[in-house]
């Protein structure tokens, strides 16, 4: 039982990240078409932290269901 609940814990974790990091995005890239529509200029303007931010949670999201999975198909070849 705790072999298996390892990795359930892991995906359920890393589903969670991802969510709210794919929320963050949309909810940026939202804000992002509000204001161009206002300033209407066309300039780089660098990343901000938010941006790097959302990039950690999504790549610690996505790690994480990685070795999720990983746990869970080496923990489903012991018990066949």
């Amino acid at each position: 039982m705790t072999v298996v609940a390892k990795p359930k814990i892991i995906l359920v974790v890393g589903g969670v990240l991802i969510i709210i990091g794919i929320g963050a995005t949309v909810y940026q890239s939202q804000t992002t078409i509000d204001n161009q529509a206002s300033k209407q200029q066309n300039q780089f303007e660098g990343m901000t932290i938010l941006d790097i931010l959302v990039s950690i949670v999504l790549v610690i999201g996505l790690g994480s269901l990685v070795v999720g999975m990983l746990y869970l198909i080496k923990s489903r070849g012991k018990t066949s």
